[in-house]
């Protein structure tokens, strides 16, 4: 009997440590993956996580823009030539207007497109002029209107 309950008290043992392990590996696992994800793919998920309505993506953006964060989202793909339309755009932007460009991959959430569409209308307000779309119209034009 009492060997019995010796073994019963290791496999006891046994257990709650292969538990501990498990729990242990798995939380390093997220950490580390969550770790290895780029700022954008992150902004994106948070984004796809908070934003449920089209009125709640302009207001973030709303939001954003008195806070002093001009930011928009585009989707990007995994083009070979990131040095033409729209990466050269994307990088005037970023340069030139101090806008935050994040991409956000193949992930596709038509609150994006809120939110862009009112973070523009923001950024057209404060520089007086649609200087945004222009800068799209002439890149896009020289891209493809060749």
């Amino acid at each position: 009997m009492a060997d019995r309950s010796i073994k019963q008290g290791y496999l006891a043992i046994l257990a709650v440590t292969i538990l501990l392990l498990l729990f242990t590996f798995t939380l390093a696992f997220i950490l580390i993956v969550d770790a290895s994800y780029s700022y954008d793919w992150k902004e994106a998920r948070n984004f796809n996580l908070t934003i449920k309505s089209c009125g709640e993506a302009e207001a973030k953006a709303r939001s954003d823009f008195e806070k002093g964060m001009h930011r928009l989202y585009f989707s990007s793909w995994f083009d070979e030539d990131t040095t033409q339309f729209p990466y050269n755009f994307y990088k005037q932007i970023e340069e030139n207007y101090k806008v935050e460009v994040i991409l956000t991959g193949d992930v596709f959430n038509s609150y994006f497109h809120c939110y862009n569409y009112k973070m523009d209308s923001l950024l057209s307000e404060k520089y007086r002029d649609q200087k945004l779309k222009k800068l799209y119209e002439k890149l896009h034009g020289q891209k493809y209107r060749k």
